[in-house]
């Protein structure tokens, strides 16, 4: 039997296999252990923190908040207390703006917050709002007092005040010199021919029916409390006219008074008026 070789198909030859890398060797991580299956920790550039796998890297934001509302609370506590009126309310605004400043300034400097400087310049703002708002309450309490003390003055000044035994009237106030029956002389002189004549006291009044002649004289009494007199007169014609009040018990003339006529026409006149208001 003829043996049969089977033919062998040519061997194809090999790509040459590339040369192996070189192991590099990496300084171990503190706390990474090879042989425990753990994941070494990923590169990452200086400054920035290392991401551990299996963990997200948690970003803080910075809690500038307090810092920021104790500045604005000073800058309107400020503006408040620019009015005495509104002190309280400055001084309201400025205690709340001291208390955010100081919790703010004290994030800042645990690094929690970054704006140590906004913390500062609010507390300022807000202390100065505390001492504008006292100095505004101070000048209201002030005013009230004072216009208190004035209305409660008032009622002594119409009142007498009492001097040991004596009682007397504030200078302002004029007193009758005696209560009861006065005596007064009226009279009417001038150069004017005839006269129309009122006069009368605090309890009657008395007019002429025609007309007078100068000089006219007449004696009456007040009764009252308040004595009282006046006499008043106007001249038919040209010429002058005076009224004269003399008190009878001292001689002291109490008022006088003198008027002319505009013109020396028949149809010019001239009117005056006397009375003890001012006696």
């Amino acid at each position: 039997m003829r043996d049969v070789t089977t033919p062998q198909s040519p061997q194809r030859p090999q790509p040459a296999q590339p040369a192996a890398y070189p192991q590099q060797s990496y300084p171990a991580h503190p706390g990474y252990d090879p042989r425990a299956g753990q994941i070494p920790p990923q590169w990452a550039p200086a400054g920035y923190p290392q991401q551990v796998p299996g963990r997200h890297a948690a970003t803080v934001a910075p809690r500038n908040g307090l810092g920021i509302a104790a500045l604005c609370l000073g800058i309107v506590g400020v503006l408040f207390g620019l009015v005495p009126f509104t002190g309280f309310v400055a001084f309201a605004l400025g205690a709340v703006g001291v208390i955010l400043g100081l919790v703010g300034f004290s994030r800042a400097r645990k690094r929690v917050a970054t704006n140590k400087k906004t913390a500062l310049f609010g507390t300022a703002a807000s202390v100065g709002a505390i001492a504008l708002g006292i100095w505004g309450m101070v000048i209201v309490f002030s005013g009230l007092n004072q216009l208190a003390e004035d209305l409660n003055a008032i009622p002594s000044a119409a009142g007498p005040v009492s001097t040991g035994a004596s009682t007397a009237g504030p200078a302002d106030i004029v007193t009758p010199a005696s209560a009861g029956p006065h005596t007064y002389q009226l009279e009417i002189t001038g150069t004017a021919k005839r006269i129309m004549v009122s006069y009368g006291t605090d309890s009657a009044m008395s007019s002429s029916t025609d007309y007078q002649s100068l000089p006219w004289r007449k004696s009456v009494e007040s009764t009252g409390d308040y004595s009282y007199a006046s006499v008043s007169a106007v001249s038919s014609g040209p010429g002058s006219v005076t009224c004269t009040i003399t008190d009878t018990a001292t001689g002291q003339v109490v008022d006088t008074e003198t008027a002319n006529s505009l013109d020396e026409s028949k149809y010019s006149s001239a009117n005056v008026s006397c009375n003890s208001m001012g006696y």
